[in-house]
């Protein structure tokens, strides 16, 4: 049996499902995603412990969690 040689035509390499402002949006948003944690983290390190610092604890935890959902798109 021979091998097939299937290869994609050029045009079909072209379609994308979403367009190019959705792309960039989602670099932007997945980068803010990677940042916030650090700089919450940092924020809560030098708070004296009590409800503001454990707020930020929180919110880098929910973005790390949001991270990871996002993960796959």
């Amino acid at each position: 049996m021979a091998k097939s040689k299937q290869y994609r035509r050029v045009e079909d390499k072209k379609w994308t499902l979403t367009p190019t402002w959705v792309d960039k949006t989602m670099v932007v948003l997945k980068w803010f995603l990677y940042i916030m944690p650090l700089v919450c983290i940092s924020i809560a390190m030098w708070l004296p412990s009590g409800d503001l610092s454990y707020s930020y604890s929180l919110t880098a935890i929910w973005c790390l969690a949001l991270l990871k959902i996002t993960d796959g798109i």
